[in-house]
């Protein structure tokens, strides 16, 4: 009865915090054609940013693609980010292929198709296709492929693929493919 009530309230929480389908009928973000230099952009998908540096620096905005330091409200179509990315709130829609990379922190929770490094967040680490690295959060770890390496969460670590390394949520670890 206690293994029944603890998957139920691991998996109650997967429609609140998960990332965005991928498949919900929107067509994936064209890559930017050139880096903005220490100017304010926006490219008509939600890319308003200032970015200082040829693709890498430091930027504040949703910078599609960059390396380097990001701070950024909300992480919405996204391509790859490099670096350390620190976003303030829920992710927006990132297509699958989508990847970030280093450290990530997040108010709510760092989220993208592929996370890959360090992750921390104070809601939730979410992906859509694969994370590999070591995943923090205070509610739950969940990806919607595989998980590779250490994930903690306060409630819940979740993996719709395989899980391998360490799963560890307080009430529930469950991964729908195999777990070593």
């Amino acid at each position: 009865m206690i293994a029944n009530l603890m998957l139920w309230t691991g998996l109650a929480v997967l429609p609140v915090l998960a990332p965005a389908d991928p498949t919900d009928g929107r067509a994936a973000p064209e890559p930017p054609t050139a880096a903005q230099d220490t100017e304010a952009a926006d490219d008509g998908e939600g890319h308003a940013s200032l970015d200082i540096g040829p693709g890498w620096g430091l930027s504040f905005g949703n910078s599609p693609s960059w390396s380097g330091l990001r701070f950024n409200a909300i992480d919405s179509n996204l391509d790859t980010i490099n670096g350390v990315n620190i976003t303030f709130w829920k992710p927006g829609w990132n297509a699958p292929d989508s990847q970030v990379n280093g450290l990530g922190i997040g108010l709510w929770g760092p989220g993208a198709g592929e996370i890959n490094g360090v992750h921390l967040g104070i809601i939730n680490t979410s992906a859509v296709s694969e994370m590999n690295g070591i995943m923090v959060s205070g509610i739950a770890t969940i990806s919607h492929g595989e998980l590779n390496g250490i994930g903690l969460s306060g409630i819940a670590t979740v993996s719709k693929g395989s899980m391998t390394g360490i799963g560890l949520g307080l009430l529930a670890t469950v991964s729908q493919g195999d777990m070593t």
